[in-house]
């Protein structure tokens, strides 16, 4: 009984006549969205409808009137194909931070989202990007890689003033000035407790997620074209050519998605875009309902209950913003409300399926789910450099039969951009070789890609750094921590016995911690350690480039070694600021290039510094490090060095700019500890703590015992 009560509440959400009620920001004032045949209604106090229809009078070209001039794209875009085409590129146009800047402004302050989108838009096109403080570093690295291939017209927002001042505040320091603001949306609602949806600062960033549709809804309503991507989205190339121009593939469709399969059903909201919509078509209207279904579980009277008997809470579960996207989209093309992927979340799990088989009145089948695909001629300038020289693409596409509502026009169409132009980590573009580093994305014999998204990845920063797609300035240089940020301990000839990649990375964390305690004793920082791919616990794909698989536990890079050349394979989650630098960081972040070089290195075999423990028996003799004796041989070599500085260097600790290599060799790969008395143990419990979560444990070996 309760189940068939939690469907029926369910499935009148999707057919019935709604209405929410949403707390400002502020929390002294309301604003109702009212559903009238499930198309949302704004009645504000701010007068944002009347504004609404002022501006959709305005000729969208006049916009950003306040600098008609235009200019040649730059040399990297001419090289993909926008030569001699003045096109969409932004940069030196659009101001970072204009005389009229953000700084840090609500979006849901009055008509502040209009006047964001209006200082910061050009030629009536408009990029979204949110972060919550977590994804600070990311989202100023998205920003770099756009304004790498001439975006500007870019509005970034965030989940607080708090995370916004920061991002503008880092950005001044390190890579450039980022204008931004924040918003209230959905702050303070009294359900998000109740249905576990309150938090901000994690990966389920709930209000951020769902402002995403409600401002690309507002936006394309007075006639903007609005692309919203993820923060793990890295452009490589402009992509408006492939949208635009009169030869453009996908200049005749409206609303896009990125797909992660052959069916409408299967689409990634990190990348969408939606462009020339009728102010009531359906293209509009599937954002509209999107928006109104979330609405209507997260307000539902009784609250919405799954096979448990328990509020359906969980940002992943029927309130998540991709499973009702799909069956939205789904419902606007076979014309019927349809809700397939968010229904079954209050379904055990076991069961899912067969209820999806089962329902009355029936799902859309498999054949009625299918694209449609089309060929289309490709001017090959559009087509990134390195690319196959095709000359036809498949766009796969569906017309929008119908949304109660909202006017069904003929030309509207949703579609999903070729995997050339949009691809995911994990392998969306359909192709087994479309899986990450250096296969689709960098192999040279296959289809480069104009934007990347790292969808599926389990350590974004590091994927994008073993690719060369990381800006090194956007990372926070302002740790605390004792260390000497100049100076580093690594080691050479590490081994690691182990069968399967997880308990690779398990031992390696492991031996990293010794490490580290090394670092701490000496005043250094840690390099951690990378791999060899031809190791027998990597991973293998055999038909990925180099043969490595780089979804789990490792990732390949080319850019290793002093002159970024080399391949290896790094281990994920290993990043430690002012503790541990990655070993990809150490090679390609130009703040340590005058530190690669022989001249900066300090070779010890691992036998001249050993003690052991001589309290036991003899066979069960334990090794140590003996770090006084250490200290003495670094300030011997650098006295013995000849340097003009060796007195005052061999008086020091340690050695000001250099890196120490010990070398394994002799104690069969291995890293020896420290004696326990070596470290106070409040030192080493500080820099653990500094450690995000995960540094050195890795899940897959539950029955470990944390070293510390």
């Amino acid at each position: 009984m309760q189940t068939q009560m939690t469907l029926k509440t369910l499935w009148a959400i999707v057919v019935g006549v709604l209405s929410a009620t949403l707390v400002s920001a502020r929390g002294t004032t309301t604003s109702t969205l009212k559903t009238t045949g499930r198309k949302l209604v704004f009645a504000s106090p701010s007068s944002y409808g009347a504004r609404r229809r002022e501006r959709a009078d305005v000729d969208i070209s006049s916009i950003n009137s306040r600098s008609s001039a235009t200019r040649r794209w730059n040399a990297r875009l001419s090289r993909h194909g926008a030569e001699g085409d003045k096109g969409y590129a932004s940069v030196g146009i659009i101001p970072p931070r204009g005389a009229e800047a953000l700084n840090g402004m609500d979006l849901e302050d009055g008509d502040n989202v209009l006047r964001a989108a209006y200082e910061r838009s050009y030629k009536g096109e408009l990029i979204l990007i949110n972060a919550n403080a977590g994804g600070t570093t990311t989202a100023r690295n998205a920003v770099a890689s756009a304004r790498a291939v001439g975006i500007e017209h870019f509005l970034l927002y965030t989940e607080s003033e708090v995370t916004c001042l920061r991002i503008m505040a880092m950005s001044a320091k390190s890579h450039g000035e980022i204008d931004c603001a924040w918003t209230s949306y959905l702050k303070g609602h009294p359900r998000l407790e109740m249905f576990g949806v309150q938090r901000d600062d994690g990966a389920d960033a709930f209000r951020l997620w769902w402002s995403r549709f409600y401002y690309m809804f507002k936006l394309s309503g007075v006639g903007y074209n609005v692309m919203y991507i993820d923060t793990d989205v890295s452009f490589r190339f402009n992509p408006y050519p492939v949208f635009k121009r009169a030869d453009a593939p996908l200049k005749s469709y409206t609303l896009f998605a990125q797909a992660e399969g052959r069916t409408i059903d299967q689409l990634n909201v990190g990348f969408m875009y939606i462009q020339n919509a009728k102010p009531d078509g359906v293209a509009r209207g599937i954002l509209n309902e999107t928006i109104t279904r979330m609405l209507a579980v997260l307000e539902s009277n009784p609250p919405l209950k799954d096979w448990r008997g328990e509020v359906a809470a969980g940002a992943k579960e029927s309130l998540w913003d991709q499973h009702i996207f799909n069956d939205v989209v789904l419902s606007a093309v076979v014309g019927r409300a349809v809700n397939p992927r968010q229904g079954q979340r209050v379904i055990e799990p076991s069961q899912r399926q067969a209820w999806v088989a089962s329902h009355v009145p029936k799902f859309p089948s498999e054949a009625e789910k299918r694209w449609i695909v089309e060929r289309k001629e490709v001017d090959e300038r559009l087509l990134p450099p390195g690319a196959r020289r095709a000359t036809v693409t498949e766009v796969y596409y569906r017309e929008l039969a119908g949304l109660k509502g909202w006017t069904s026009y003929d030309d509207e169409y949703v579609a999903a951009p070729p995997f050339w132009v949009i691809d995911g980590w994990t392998g969306a573009g359909w192709s087994p070789k479309t899986q990450g580093a250096n296969n689709a994305w960098v192999g040279e014999d296959d289809m480069p890609v104009v934007m990347t998204h790292f969808v599926g990845g389990t350590d974004k920063p590091l994927e994008m750094k073993a690719l060369g797609w990381w800006d090194y300035r956007v990372e926070d240089d302002d740790t605390n921590t004792n260390t000497n940020t100049n100076a580093f301990i690594a080691v050479k000839g590490l081994k690691i016995d182990a069968a399967t990649s997880a308990e690779a990375l398990y031992k390696i964390k492991l031996q990293t911690y010794r490490l580290i305690k090394l670092g701490l004793s000496l005043n250094r920082r840690v390099i951690t350690p990378a791999v060899s791919c031809d190791e027998p616990y990597i991973e293998r794909k055999s038909d990925a480039k180099f043969g490595v698989w780089s979804q789990n536990n490792f990732v390949l890079s080319t850019k290793c070694g002093i002159n970024a050349s080399r391949t290896c394979c790094l281990p994920k989650r290993m990043s430690c600021p002012g503790i541990a630098l990655g070993w990809i960081d150490f090679f390609n972040d130009v703040r340590y290039a005058t530190l690669r070089h022989e001249d900066t290195e300090t070779h010890i075999s691992v036998d001249a510094i050993l003690e052991h423990n001589t309290d036991n028996d003899p066979k069960e003799r334990v090794a140590f490090i003996d770090v006084d004796r250490l200290k003495t041989i670094i300030a011997d070599q650098n006295d013995s060095s000849g340097d003009a500085n060796a007195g005052a260097r061999a008086a020091a600790p340690v050695p000001v700019h250099d890196v120490l290599i010990i070398d394994l060799a002799s104690n069969d790969g291995e890293i020896p500890d420290v004696r326990p008395n070596a470290l106070p143990s409040h030192v080493l419990a500080a820099a653990v703590d500094q450690c995000p979560r995960g540094f050195f444990y890795k899940e897959s070996a539950p029955d470990a015992v944390y070293p510390w």
